[in-house]
């Protein structure tokens, strides 16, 4: 479940790098058909422009208003894919937190059927097998998460 946290870390990273880069690129072609724009009205207050100046003008304003839907599309993407990589990251978190548990209470439970050979208590047997026990249904229960 650790791998599964660093993996899912990792991919949570490159995700947000990626919409990022795609909230960049989107600002980039506003301010160009924001510039394009600002040609356009310039071009349409002077006489003298060619009309296909104008036009031409126009389907680049056009253009970089499709790119703007297809690079807003894609930096969406993104961030839906980081969101469920953070999910999947605390996910694997918290189960290898109770993976951890059920160990820990292995252990214990080890060490307390260890002492008890050596001290040949029976009481000390039982709690070593109920912690065992206990441990057992809490890695079923990580399991299950």
């Amino acid at each position: 479940t650790t791998q599964v946290a660093s993996a899912s870390a990792l991919a949570w990273a490159l995700n947000q790098a990626s919409a990022s880069d795609q909230w960049s690129f989107f600002q980039a072609k506003s301010i160009k058909q924001s510039l394009a724009e600002m040609e356009l009205d310039r071009f349409q207050r002077d006489s003298s422009v060619p009309p296909e100046q104008v036009d031409k003008a126009k389907a680049r304003i056009q253009r970089y208003e499709k790119e703007k839907a297809e690079i807003s599309a894609k930096a969406k993407d993104f961030e839906v894919r980081r969101d469920r990589a953070r999910e999947d990251a605390a996910q694997a978190s918290l189960q290898g937190g109770a993976y951890s548990l059920s160990v820990s209470i292995f252990q214990i439970a080890i060490a307390i059927g260890s002492i008890c050979l050596v001290m040949k208590r029976k009481p000390l047997w039982y709690l070593a097998l109920i912690l065992a026990a206990g441990a057992a249904a809490q890695m079923v229960v990580a399991m299950r998460m």
